[in-house]
């Protein structure tokens, strides 16, 4: 699984250009625009499809996203220092 997500790290957009490329071929417009404005998104939530498919682990898709998600980041930043904790 750790091989899979490092593979497609590797590939940066690419991937997402790959996926609007099948996506146009298959009846889907495309709109750059969008595809740049959503890339980040894209490339998580792909990478974490991608890794929950082939990974074997019905929690790839999941942990693959949510190690890519800022706020998630914040929230475990925040719920491992002191300052979620009541002051009295």
């Amino acid at each position: 699984e750790k091989a899979i997500q490092d593979y497609l790290h590797s590939q940066g957009e690419q991937i997402v250009y790959a996926y609007a490329r099948y996506a146009q071929q298959n009846g889907v417009p495309q709109r750059p625009g969008y595809l740049q404005e959503s890339m980040p998104i894209l490339r998580r939530d792909l990478i974490a499809l991608i890794s929950d498919l082939l990974g074997g682990d019905k929690n790839a898709f999941y942990r693959a996203r949510n190690e890519e998600d800022p706020e998630v980041k914040a929230a475990l930043d925040r719920l491992t220092s002191d300052d979620w904790r009541p002051t009295k």
